[in-house]
């Protein structure tokens, strides 16, 4: 049924590019639209496509077979029956999300392309946004198009659950499928295509309105953010005991089907593009309210306050850190990414300069940021370093167990738990997040 309709993705950042990708590696025919057209030519050309690396090629494939175009122009999407908005809200400075980028979308699709159309079409709005902004959204396409909504488009919110670095899979294989309809027309509309979709992939479905999704996608990500932080108290209170590992402790815990394994492991803060800025709108919403606010500002507060344990182990480690060298491995919010939008590993750098450390740095994947001194080997980060960082699980970075030569101090920080204390060889200082004193 929808295997010849035409579909659209708006906004290709990480979201938009994996889900171009995901729908064209099925077979649909794809064109993606963002309106920066120096981004779209260097998609074009295969380049800065995501930061997953593993995507360029991807990309270049699916254009080759044909399946995939790409424009800066919203009159080339005007055929399009599905049209998957995955624009960005980054979050704003005094908290919540800045949804200005979707507005504007949501203006030039009614005005450029749903108003030239004759026929329906949906609308299926990904990008994170605040409690009751789909509404708003779809008033935006109804005043720009002169159109109404039901009869000539459907709205629904659809929000992904996603992991940078794992986007693709993340979106073939999904969990569950959120459809927070405006009616039911263009929920029935959306999860008939789903259903095609995922015809090898039988997941299930909610069918709810726009706010309850909305909340859902920032109450999740809110109890994720929650997760951690606590994983990280318990993993504070170990460094200070006794013969106590919290990787021991947090495992026995995760191993109970209420809790779970997932996200319960001792090791850097919460950062990336989502978590900061969802529990920062989740605040913003219930202040709006006059609701109980205080225990999310705790989830953020805790969140900062454990960016000082790395430093508190150095120092433990070192004593003063006037005028060490400091070696952090990692500078993306994760491994396996070149993203390192609200990235611990960047406050890590600010907070040991703070403490007049010398800080050199090291990502396979990061090479160049302004005011750090990124290096381009484990090699050079590592030469003459008074203390090593360990801020993401990249695998390489094992191989700093072969390499302390190079140190002019054996002392390893583990912010990740990457190591095992038995790996560790004699001589050499090594503070874990979460391993208490032996």
């Amino acid at each position: 049924m929808f295997m010849k309709c035409r579909l659209a993705v708006v906004g290709l950042g990480n979201i938009g590019i994996a889900t171009l990708l995901a729908l064209a590696s099925k077979g649909y025919q794809v064109i993606g639209l963002d309106i920066d057209e120096a981004k779209v030519e260097s998609l074009k050309k295969g380049t800065n496509v995501s930061a997953e690396p593993q995507l360029e090629g991807l990309l270049q494939t699916c254009m080759r077979t044909g399946r995939v175009e790409l424009t800066a122009d919203y009159r080339d999407i005007q055929g399009a029956d599905i049209i998957f908005i995955t624009v960005g809200s980054p979050g704003k400075r005094d908290g919540g999300l800045d949804t200005s980028f979707v507005e504007k979308a949501a203006q030039s699709l009614g005005g450029e392309v749903i108003k030239s159309r004759d026929g329906y079409s949906l609308v299926a709005l990904k990008t994170t946004v605040p409690i009751g902004f789909t509404r708003r959204f779809t008033s935006l396409l109804s005043e720009f198009s002169d159109k109404e909504s039901n009869e000539n488009f459907g709205v629904c919110y659809s929000p992904e659950n996603l992991a940078v670095g794992s986007l693709i899979q993340g979106i073939l294989e999904p969990e569950f499928l959120v459809i927070g309809e405006m009616d039911k027309r263009s929920g029935d509309y959306l999860e008939s295509f789903y259903r095609e979709f995922y015809s090898d992939h039988p997941t299930s479905f909610f069918r709810v309105t726009p706010e309850e999704g909305e909340l859902a996608k920032l109450t999740l990500n809110a109890y994720l953010s929650l997760k951690i932080t606590f994983a990280n108290i318990v993993a504070r209170v170990c460094n200070d005991l006794d013969k106590v590992d919290a990787l021991n402790v947090l495992g026995i815990v995760g191993a109970d089907c209420r809790v779970g394994p997932k996200f319960i492991k001792p090791g850097m803060s919460y950062g990336g593009q989502c978590f900061p800025k969802d529990l920062d709108e989740l605040i913003s919403s219930v202040e709006a309210l006059n609701g109980p606010r205080r225990f999310f500002e705790l989830v953020r507060e805790m969140n900062e306050q454990h960016k000082q344990t790395p430093i508190m182990l150095a120092k433990r480690a070192l004593g003063n850190l006037n005028g060490k060298t400091v070696a952090v491995l990692g500078l993306a919010y994760k491994s396996g990414i070149s993203d390192v939008r609200s990235s611990p590993s960047l406050d890590m750098v600010t907070i040991f300069e703070a403490e007049g450390a010398k800080v050199k740095a090291f990502d396979p994947l990061v090479k160049r940021l302004e005011g750090i001194d990124v290096v381009s080997t484990l090699e050079d980060c590592l030469s003459r370093a008074d203390c090593c960082l360990i801020a993401t699980s990249e695998l390489y970075f094992k191989n700093v167990l072969n390499l302390l030569h190079l140190m002019s101090r054996s002392v390893i920080i583990d912010g990740v738990r990457l190591l095992k204390p038995d790996e560790i060889p004699s001589g050499t200082v090594y503070y874990a997040i979460g391993l208490g004193q032996t």
